[in-house]
């Protein structure tokens, strides 16, 4: 018999590598759970950058929807650290992809999952291509209104990467992916001009999973953060909670039901 999922993610915090793993969240009572991995470790993650990558599990094939793969390691899929802790947390199998938007802490993973298809949207996969080149960075900050530099190694890893994987806009996804791990996919600004954001339903409850759309503002609760300048910041937030207030289901300001965010 398979060894229980919160088990596994026991015996990883056990023995962590390098990373920090959240306890296994189970969306209601179905068979899909979700676990957040961080890289800890300083010689190999993005220092003030490193994300969050979250891992969509279907307990019962033990096969995964990877959220933002932002964890890197060394050449070839096996030195990746974020192959290893897809191993580490018996998933036999990442199903397909979301990148939710193109700064690099959201990305430059994607080599640990080989063969996979990752969707995003048109602004994204454009940001990434290139036409198939590389994508360069001239400065060592993850996006212009940063102040804290990336590590030099990471300019120089993410310089010599070129996307071959299969990278498809959000708006097409395969039947096959939808029946085994059902999200939503929909568009809206927030960390970038136009930034991909997925929703699972379980008992009638929404989770919203929101690639930095929000920050924790504290006694105000959570902020919308949108993080470019060419446009009306303030007309964005509206914007934003008008369409999230129709995908999730009434959302009240103050309220977390009907809906969860990760």
């Amino acid at each position: 018999m398979d060894m229980p999922l919160n088990v596994i993610v026991k015996s990883f915090r056990q023995n962590p590598e390098g990373f920090e793993v959240t306890e296994p969240r189970n969306l209601g009572s179905s068979k899909y759970s979700v676990i957040g991995v961080t890289d800890k470790d300083t010689e190999t993650n993005l220092h003030p950058y490193q994300n969050v990558t979250y891992f969509v599990i279907n307990r019962d094939t033990r096969r995964a929807a990877v959220i933002d793969p932002g964890i890197i390691g060394g050449v070839g899929v096996e030195k990746q650290r974020g192959y290893l802790a897809m191993s580490k947390l018996g998933i036999e199998q990442a199903l397909y992809g979301v990148i939710t938007h193109c700064h690099i802490d959201h990305w430059i993973g994607f080599k640990s999952f080989n063969d996979i298809l990752f969707y995003a949207t048109q602004v994204c996969i454009d940001a990434l291509t290139h036409d198939g080149e590389p994508v360069q960075f001239s400065k060592g900050t993850l996006a212009p209104s940063h102040s804290k530099e990336l590590p030099p190694r990471i300019i120089e890893y993410a310089n010599s990467l070129k996307w071959d994987h299969q990278l498809t806009n959000y708006k097409n996804m395969l039947r096959k992916h939808q029946e085994e791990i059902p999200m939503e996919l929909f568009a809206l600004p927030g960390q970038t001009r136009d930034s991909s954001y997925a929703v699972m339903e379980s008992d009638g409850e929404k989770y919203l999973f929101a690639g930095d759309l929000f920050l924790d503002g504290g006694k105000n609760g959570l902020m919308i953060e949108p993080h470019y300048s060419q446009v009306d910041k303030l007309r964005v937030v509206q914007d934003t909670l008008l369409v999230l207030n129709g995908i999730l289901g009434g959302w009240k300001r103050g309220s977390s039901k009907p809906t969860s965010y990760v």
